[in-house]
């Protein structure tokens, strides 16, 4: 049976295990199959047929692999994998690990990894679909066989819940690493925008005297409130990204409740977004700056003007 989910980064191993399965699942139901049907049924003898195919190209390239290993009489399942899954597993001493922990590694940060870990989801799955032929194959001759008992029927819905399982969790991690990709790219977005409006504020921290330049400066600043006004859905979009990654990994570790690593995603988002809101405060009260400083030159130039007034009296 599929264990319970793929995970960051152990999903190689995952698979293979999965793989594993499936293919030992097939080479039981085969021998099943030939053993409780008919010597005469047609779809028997195919499967047979197909059986001694697979054996032989499963332990052709021992007769070739040098002295030691012409003698062995089958392959270990992690060779089967290589073979027919094209998933190769590392099997590292890790003492002191406990499997739970290698299975919940985090969430990669780097759109790098990223894609590297897409290509080597879709090279499984291409090779996947190399045993394809065989599990319908074995579908194939149970349907067919005039007699079935509770053991095959048992069996063939073991084997065809596995292989469902398997395509349906490597659809479902795909669908984790494209939610991991978009995240990671709208927040360099959004890193990169809020970046650039704070410098442009720093620029605005000291307030001219004369009217001419304060009033560059207030056309400044309500282009730059503008382009924020504009810019707003980046904040929106990588929000809701990162609670599509949070939607996804909680259902590849259904036996979890905490995801430490999707809770640094999206608290790094959330300091975003308090830079992003901090900057449009800050437009807001160097506006209210420069409205204040013109009142008061009105205010003077209007006393100014009184006092001569007076004076010329």
């Amino acid at each position: 049976m599929l264990k319970r989910c793929f995970l960051f980064p152990a999903v190689p191993q995952h698979r293979a295990r999965a793989a594993e399965s499936i293919i030992k699942a097939l080479n039981e139901d085969t021998q099943k199959l030939l053993n409780e049907g008919s010597s005469d049924d047609p779809a028997l003898k195919r499967l047979q047929e197909e059986d001694r195919l697979l054996q032989q190209a499963v332990r052709g390239p021992a007769a070739h692999a040098g002295p030691g290993r012409s003698g062995q009489s089958e392959q270990e399942p992690s060779e089967e994998i290589q073979r027919f899954g094209g998933v190769r597993a590392e099997h590292a001493d890790r003492k002191g690990e406990d499997a739970e922990a290698e299975d919940a590694g985090p969430v990669p940060r780097s759109k790098e990894l990223v894609i590297r870990l897409m290509q080597e989801q879709s090279d499984f799955e291409s090779e996947l679909r190399t045993l394809e032929p065989r599990v319908n194959e074995v579908r194939d001759a149970f349907v067919e066989l005039a007699v079935k008992t509770a053991a095959l029927q048992s069996r063939h819905d073991t084997l065809t819940e596995s292989w469902n399982n398997l395509w349906s969790s490597s659809n479902l991690y795909v669908e984790r690493l494209k939610a991991v990709e978009i995240s990671l790219e709208q927040y360099d977005e959004a890193a990169q925008v809020v970046s650039s409006v704070e410098l442009q504020l720093v620029s605005y921290n000291d307030m001219p005297a004369d009217v001419e330049s304060s009033t560059r400066i207030e056309e400044n600043l309500r282009s730059l409130k503008r382009e924020m006004h504009h810019k707003q859905i980046v904040f929106e979009q990588v929000s809701q990204s990162v609670s599509s990654v949070r939607h996804f990994v909680e259902l590849t570790r259904p036996h979890q409740s905490v995801h430490t690593d999707v809770s640094k995603l999206e608290e790094d988002v959330k300091k975003v977004r308090r830079r992003w809101d901090l900057a449009g405060t800050q437009v807001n009260d160097r506006l209210r700056a420069l409205k204040t400083l013109w009142s008061c030159c009105r205010i003077i130039r209007e006393n100014t003007t009184s006092k001569k007034f007076l004076s010329a009296r």
